[in-house]
């Protein structure tokens, strides 16, 4: 129950977490956009533990794979809004990214709650 709990309120490791939108647009809480597709919206209920079968998070069954990492690179994107982007290995919780732009397309990245609100209270 705690894993749907921590779901629901959006805290990492179980936050929707979408590569293309910059820090500003990325959902505080249960609050899908549908725009996003499946895979981003439904990838915290498969990573909060097996309760059936393996691999299924929350489901019943398997819906889909999760990649590791997609194919390609992104273009140049700004450092403040997309710290992920600049990041040479995977980045995991709150990424600060580094000196270079890298592009890489991560999908195992993790924003807390409070960096989400940090950056909404001192960027706008």
């Amino acid at each position: 129950m705690k894993n749907i709990e921590m779901t629901v309120e959006g805290e990492a490791p179980l936050d929707i977490f979408v590569r293309w939108k910059p820090l500003k647009d990325q959902a505080q809480g249960w609050h899908p956009d549908l725009n996003d597709g499946i895979r981003q919206n439904i990838r915290p209920f498969l990573l909060a533990g097996d309760v059936d079968k393996r691999g299924a998070g929350l489901f019943r069954m398997v819906p889909l794979k999760l990649k590791d990492k997609d194919r390609g690179t992104e273009p140049t994107r700004p450092k403040s809004d997309y710290p992920w982007f600049w990041c040479e290995e995977e980045p995991g919780t709150d990424p600060i990214g580094g000196k270079d732009f890298v592009g890489n397309r991560w999908n195992n990245v993790y924003l807390t709650l409070a960096t989400k609100r940090e950056f909404v209270i001192h960027n706008y």
